[in-house]
């Protein structure tokens, strides 16, 4: 089952095996799902690794109709000028087969570490 946010553009795919959970389980289960509030992170960054990722995902996968990503900020730091996220993150490019909706290719969950610099401004960059 695929939950897709496209207001927030993140999707969750959820894996059951049918034999062991009913659908009406999955479809209770699918509508828990609630968008996450950002408090600990500010949005900025949030944003800025999600670009991240994505820019980097779609270089080296089988293309999709969507691509999508999925992070968790687990630290920053600020050092010489730089800003180091530390992120569990994924990528996966959708599409359709056979009329289905489904993952065409990505990673799973991989630990990242992605550096910002700031410009003359202040604001923060890739």
């Amino acid at each position: 089952m695929y939950l897709l946010f496209p207001n927030i553009k993140i999707a969750y795919d959820i894996y059951a095996h049918t034999r062991y959970v009913i659908k009406s389980e999955l479809v209770k289960i699918a509508k828990s799902f609630k968008k996450r509030e950002e408090t600990r992170k500010p949005k900025s960054i949030d944003k800025a690794v999600s670009i991240a990722i994505k820019n980097r995902g779609k270089n080296g996968y089988l293309e999709g109709e969507v691509a999508t990503e999925g992070h968790l900020i687990l630290d920053t730091e600020e050092r010489n000028g730089k800003i180091i996220v530390y992120t569990i993150s994924s990528f996966g490019y959708f599409g359709f087969e056979n009329g289905i909706f489904t993952k065409i290719s990505g990673s799973g969950a991989i630990p990242t570490v992605i550096s910002f610099s700031k410009n003359e401004k202040g604001e923060r960059l890739r």
